[in-house]
């Protein structure tokens, strides 16, 4: 990919990494419409890193709130507002952790379903989703809607399990799946938005480190000018990234109450649409 073509993806994955529209979606539709063909490991493993310093940038205030609940579950403080939101990411994360290991372990990265008409069929039908529960959840209109610490450890488990499904399907949207399942559990649009932005933590660390440990292999075989290529290529798309993914993420907590859920939804279901005409008729 030329620095332009690696700009442009970088961009699109700064704006969608934190919005329920999917990054893996619009990451892997540009690659089918402008270079032909998915994009390597290496630029989604510098994609994933540039939106995670951003996340632990400008989330900076909820990172020591879960550093003080360790330190309270250490002190055997289960109960305070910290360590009870620590304990809800953790179990979160575990489903996320176990699936990453068993990719790891079979060297399936590369293989997980990356083509148009799954994106077009999963976005809409995960769109259609996320509006029915936040409809329901707003129609209800009551004033105690949860918080994140108020759910249940089994809730938590499925958040867990919802989040293995969007990492496994290109178009489902991690966060929108989160986004989801939180809303169907009773919790605020705010709220929900801070629970897809805190277990996005784990998710795309995850990523990275499976990403970084693929192209380590892959590139001990390589000649020094094609790694030093690669590294300036990984240094681009990661910066950018960071950059963008930063501006979405103030922007998107800023205005979820706001305007809610339904304009990424009529979006998502357009470009399934278009995708799937597009493909039908090409």
């Amino acid at each position: 990919m030329t620095s332009i073509e690696i700009s442009a993806l970088a961009i699109i994955q700064g704006i969608t990494e934190f919005l329920p529209i999917s990054s893996s979606a619009h990451a892997t539709l540009y690659s089918f419409i402008f270079v032909g063909g998915s994009h390597s490991v290496l630029l989604d493993t510098a994609l994933h890193s540039g939106s995670l310093l951003a996340l632990l940038i400008f989330f900076h205030s909820e990172w020591r709130n879960l550093l003080v609940g360790a330190k309270d579950l250490a002190c055997k403080k289960n109960k305070t507002k910290n360590a009870r939101l620590l304990m809800r990411i953790v179990i979160a994360t575990i489903p996320l952790v176990l699936l990453g290991a068993a990719i790891a372990q079979t060297n399936t990265l590369e293989e997980l379903p990356r083509n148009p008409i799954t994106i077009a069929i999963t976005s809409i039908v995960c769109a259609t989703l996320l509006l029915a529960a936040d409809v329901k959840q707003n129609t209800n209109n009551n004033n105690r809607k949860k918080n994140i610490e108020n759910l249940n450890l089994l809730a938590m488990l499925g958040v867990g399990l919802c989040q293995c499904f969007a990492a496994l399907i290109p178009g489902a949207s991690r966060a929108g799946v989160v986004m989801t399942i939180a809303l169907i559990y009773g919790l605020s649009r705010k709220q929900a938005a801070r629970l897809a932005i805190l277990t996005a933590l784990p998710a795309l660390t995850g990523a990275s480190i499976l990403g970084i440990i693929e192209i380590n292999s892959s590139l001990n075989a390589e000649s020094s000018l094609l790694q030093a290529q690669a590294l300036q290529q990984f240094m681009l798309a990661a910066v950018i990234s960071f950059f963008v993914s930063s501006i979405a993420l103030v922007l998107f907590m800023r205005a979820i109450s706001r305007i809610g859920v339904k304009p990424f939804v009529i979006y998502r279901i357009a470009l399934g649409l278009v995708v799937i005409i597009v493909v039908a008729n090409s």
